[in-house]
């Protein structure tokens, strides 16, 4: 949980509207906590699933050309899929990484990082299960 202060996201004076899983693997059940980074606007959601979510301001000019430019340079374990409607990039598990959903929604760049056992499907799952606080 690095360098960060412990925040409640309902709370959290932002420039975006932070979004929350409600997922098997992620929901406001499993939720270990939220931290923001010391002198950023990250934000990261744990869950005891080891699911994590990543949230900031998004820099992205080009997120679809981004996640095209990934999935052609990691062909063998990188696609672009979608998420609520944006082109997102999807990375399986395997080895070396413990998969992940990329995806620009609005201002917000979102990862969702795996537990290494979540297959990419479920990764999206979650993704798509993204929303405004309750």
């Amino acid at each position: 949980m690095g360098n960060g202060k412990r925040i409640a996201l309902e709370e959290a004076e932002l420039a975006y509207v932070p979004l929350v899983p409600d997922d098997a693997l992620a929901n406001s059940s499993t939720s270990i906590g939220a931290w923001q980074c010391d002198g950023s606007t990250q934000t990261e959601q744990y869950f005891s699933s080891g699911v994590r979510i990543f949230e900031d301001e998004n820099t992205i000019k080009d997120p679809e050309g981004a996640w095209q430019t990934m999935a052609k340079d990691s062909p063998s374990d990188t696609s672009v899929g979608e998420v609520l409607g944006q082109s997102a990039a999807v990375i399986s598990p395997h080895d070396i990484a413990r998969g992940s959903v990329s995806v620009v929604l609005g201002d917000v760049w979102i990862v969702v990082e795996g537990n290494g056992r979540a297959s990419a499907v479920e990764l999206l799952r979650v993704a798509e299960s993204l929303q405004r606080i309750p």
